[in-house]
């Protein structure tokens, strides 16, 4: 459940610049974030993606979860769909969307109130490739697991096996980020997305999580023989000196499940700026391979690595880094995806910090990629996607900005994730021809500014009330319709700032956050 101020969530590729057109998805007042993107099973040109946007609700700033999707795989895109909050005062966060092969399209979000009181996890369903949304059920509620306010990260799969439990849901979930450790992975499952059994913990004894990790986020898929898999980390000295990750695999629709190591003693990220989710990913068009994509820092920083499996999760292959720039040259990348084909090619995606000028979190940032050919033994070149560097912003560092999207066709590689190259958090869409490297179209699908001044009420008469989602950087200046500075306000004004010695007429309020400027308009009346 991460309510952040900005999103980088980005895409790869190395080497050559191609000549590119972008398009923008969202399109809110001051944060669009956390891309998530999902692709019709039966006709891969149908795709939907999902973010988080940050708009007005009343005096104060909400996040709202937003939809957009295109029929045609990502040439246009149709308007902007925003899902309801369940009470005024809540906010949303973390959408997850999942497709079933019948066409239906599940999407999974938290909409809470941050008193932290009320909320949940709750599932709606699209089936004309999420042109409108049906509310289908609460999925998780704030209060079931006491203390531990168990809705942050969910994610959902569904079961398209076709078998005896095809179209079974699934949804993992942890703590929320500042509940302390000792803290555990959830899990639940629907047979139809109307009803969900009570929670149980994804761990369990001899392969337990531990005291130590405070965000023991669970990684779900299923295979296309009706498994479900799960990741999950773990660090119980009685059961290893090492850390590892745990696969949890059940294969009678999450009733029992069978365990196993996936990885033992794996590097970490090294940078706690980083955003170093990893996920899980079943190939749906062959039940033995699965990749574990993640940011590793054995080789001396943070990489881009995939340990895959070619026997459901029997034997797991040693780390294969998928960036190609110099190993352990203070270039750190983060941020990473995946997506398989038909044809068992894997890409991932990440974001890229090796044109910048210097080294560590603080660089300005690309959005790279690269595909492998041989199920993830090995990659290719690294492609750069994005038209322009995002320049480095410290708001990057909050949370929110922790994930990305993208779906591989074919040779068309299309992904989606958010920067703020122009000082408002833009949510991007990029393809590209991956096999010539050619053809790459990116586009712009949501631009947002960073920050939002309002002034209340407007027009006036005896006093001012500013409302913003960042505190503005002082002075603070009051102009008058010709630009002449009436006012100065050197410190924060409280609740309240009186204008009773403005006289009748348009002003303009005059500051900047974070360095960047802005002039907001009011009107004074007698």
């Amino acid at each position: 459940m991460k309510i952040p101020m900005v999103a980088l969530l980005i895409l790869c590729n190395t080497g050559i610049l191609f000549s590119q057109t972008e398009t923008k998805l969202s399109s809110g007042i001051a944060f669009d974030g956390e891309p998530n993107m999902m692709a019709n099973p039966n006709d891969p040109r149908q795709i939907t993606v999902a973010w988080m946007g940050l708009g007005w609700n009343g005096s104060t700033t909400v996040i709202t979860i937003r939809t957009r999707s295109t029929s045609d795989g990502g040439k246009t895109w149709g308007g902007i769909q925003s899902i309801p909050h369940f009470s005024s005062d809540w906010g949303s966060a973390d959408p997850t969307m999942a497709y079933h092969k019948s066409g239906k399209l599940y999407l999974a979000y938290i909409d809470y109130r941050q008193a932290e009181d009320s909320g949940g996890v709750f599932l709606f369903s699209s089936n004309n490739n999420g042109g409108s949304w049906n509310y289908e059920s609460q999925i998780m509620d704030v209060q079931e697991s006491t203390s531990k306010l168990p809705l942050d990260r969910p994610w959902i799969a569904v079961d398209n096996s076709g078998g005896n439990n095809d179209g079974r849901l699934f949804i993992t979930t942890k703590p929320a980020p500042w509940i302390p450790a000792p803290n555990r992975p959830y899990f639940k499952i629907s047979k139809d997305g109307k009803s969900w059994s009570t929670f149980r913990f994804l761990d369990t004894v001899n392969y337990l999580t531990g005291n130590f990790i405070q965000a023991p986020m669970a990684a779900p898929s299923c295979t296309k023989d009706g498994k479900f898999i799960a990741a999950y980390p773990s660090y119980v000295t009685s059961q290893s000196v090492y850390p590892k990750y745990f696969l949890a695999k059940s294969s009678d629709g999450g009733n029992t499940f069978s365990y196993s190591d996936l990885l033992v003693n794996p590097g970490s990220s090294g940078d706690t700026n980083l955003k170093a989710g990893y996920q899980l990913l079943a190939d749906p068009w062959n039940a033995n391979r699965i990749a574990m994509i993640r940011v590793d820092n054995t080789l001396g920083d943070a990489d881009i690595v995939v340990n895959a499996t070619w026997n459901q999760g029997i034997n797991w292959n040693s780390n294969v880094r998928v960036n190609d720039d110099a190993t352990a040259n203070g270039v750190l990348q983060d941020l990473p995806w995946a997506s398989w084909s038909k044809n068992g090619e894997l890409a991932v995606c990440w974001r890229d910090r090796r044109n910048g000028s210097g080294t560590g979190f603080a660089q300005n940032a690309d959005c790279y990629c690269a595909v492998s050919t041989d199920s993830g033994k090995s990659f290719g070149n690294n492609l750069r996607m994005s038209a322009q560097s995002a320049t480095y912003n410290n708001i990057l560092t909050q949370n929110g900005n922790d994930f990305m999207g993208c779906h591989l066709n074919g040779d068309t590689l299309l992904a989606v994730w958010g920067d703020v190259r122009s000082n408002k958090l833009e949510i991007w869409c990029s393809s590209i021809r991956w096999k010539s490297a050619t053809n790459t179209v990116e586009n712009l699908l949501a631009s947002e500014n960073l920050f939002q001044i309002k002034i209340i009420p407007n027009p006036t008469s005896e006093y001012l009330k500013i409302m913003s989602n960042y505190t503005p950087d002082y002075p603070l200046y009051i102009l008058d319709n010709l630009g002449k500075k009436i006012e100065e306000i050197s410190e924060p004004i409280g609740d309240k700032l009186s204008i009773q010695n403005l006289k009748t007429g348009i002003y303009y309020l005059h500051g900047s956050v974070n360095g960047v400027t802005f002039s907001e308009k009011f009107e004074v009346m007698r």
